[in-house]
């Protein structure tokens, strides 16, 4: 499915999205772990998705980061970019959906969630819109209400965050900034 243009009733859902929340590796990067010899940990990121992060937060949207592992590295970037929710080095991803519905007042069905594996599952199936890469775990993509074009790490998030706002009639307000 072409995650822009959606059918009616992902269409529906997509309106409802109020925050959006993903897993790290696999998503927002290709899933690579690199480490140099001194430990340090090497992630490779896609610009695309930093100019979704920054439309997303000009319009208002919070996102969170929900990832199993701990890294200082996202955890830098994270910061930098004025991440509002991040949970890193989490085993109970589902404790953490509780928080992040408390910590901004919303329900399943106001969260978009990205993820590309079966730790991902319970928060693909109690998001109000589940997306994953075209690279994810088969088991995934049968459960996620559009699968991108993209594989992890290669645009992700900007091509859901696209698809959400074309459906809440926002994309003309995010282009704006662009002089479009």
């Amino acid at each position: 499915m072409n995650m822009t243009e959606l059918k009616s009733d992902a269409a529906a859902k997509a309106k409802k999205i109020k925050v959006f929340a993903m897993d790290v590796d696999g998503v927002l990067t290709d899933g690579r772990l690199v480490f140099l010899e001194s430990g340090e940990e090497l992630k490779s990121w896609n610009v695309k998705d930093r100019i979704a992060f920054y439309i997303l937060r000009r319009l208002g949207y919070p996102i969170c980061w929900i990832s199993g592992r701990k890294s200082p590295t996202v955890e830098r970037l994270a910061e930098d970019m004025g991440i509002e929710g991040i949970y890193l080095g989490i085993k109970d991803k589902l404790a953490v959906w509780e928080k992040v519905k408390k910590q901004f007042g919303v329900t399943d069905d106001e969260i978009l969630y990205i993820g590309d594996d079966l730790v991902d599952i319970s928060l693909l199936k109690r998001a109000g819109f589940a997306v994953c890469p075209r690279d994810g775990a088969a088991e995934v993509k049968k459960l996620c209400g559009a699968v991108s074009s993209f594989d992890g790490g290669d645009g992700v998030l900007r091509e859901a965050a696209e698809m959400i706002l074309k459906a809440q009639g926002r994309w003309r307000e995010a282009l704006e900034h662009y002089d479009l």
